[in-house]
């Protein structure tokens, strides 16, 4: 219980790194349970908001049985541990004139249990007919490390578009990690580096 506490003191400071998880259990052991015992595992483990849950098992074996037997579990634990954003809804001008400013407005969620290290900068493209971004717009950075799951966040960018030809696109959107300039990966259909429609 003590432990639980300090884990959601730090989860709620946002100022400290991730939370890491470990089964202190074998999987041989935890099987015993059954089932049920073994999903509660993985939500009691998720409760605890890690970006990594290292998996069930002491052993390479152990733990090699517990990725061929419980292939939905690892699935979830992949899915669910870490961040993952995802844009809710996003609402752009039909129209804009290159130079000129527009608003995008959008919500985001973070549907994953952990949070991110670092906040991330947020770029606008113009995808046109063939898949190819024409014009790129900076969007500045947002505020992702102090995003949780269980909450909506806003983002309103003031954004200008310099440089594409008169024609009809697609808005795509990409998130970079400022320090490392590594594409963060978003659960949406990709187009090609980083970008996402």
């Amino acid at each position: 219980s003590n432990q639980r506490k300090f884990d959601e003191e730090a989860f709620a400071t946002l100022k400290k790194g991730p939370m890491s998880c470990e089964f202190i259990m074998s999987y041989s052991e935890a099987k015993k349970g059954g089932g049920a015992w073994i999903r509660s595992m993985l939500a009691d483990a998720l409760s605890l908001h890690p970006n990594y849950i290292n998996l069930l098992g002491y052993s390479g074996a152990d733990a090699g049985a517990f990725l061929r037997e419980q292939p939905e579990v690892v699935a979830a634990g992949l899915r669910e541990m870490g961040y993952r954003f995802v844009p809710t809804a996003v609402s752009v001008p039909q129209t804009l004139s290159l130079g000129a400013p527009i608003t995008i407005d959008m919500s985001w969620v973070n549907r994953g249990a952990g949070r991110a290290m670092r906040d991330a900068k947020l770029e606008f493209g113009l995808v046109d007919a063939h898949g190819k971004v024409a014009g790129v717009a900076d969007g500045g950075d947002i505020p992702i490390s102090r995003w949780i799951a269980g909450k909506d966040y806003r983002v309103h960018a003031r954004v200008i578009f310099s440089a594409a030809a008169s024609g009809h696109y697609e808005l795509c959107i990409r998130l970079t990690d400022p320090l490392y300039h590594r594409l963060l990966q978003l659960p949406l259909r990709r187009i090609s580096s980083g970008w996402y429609l």
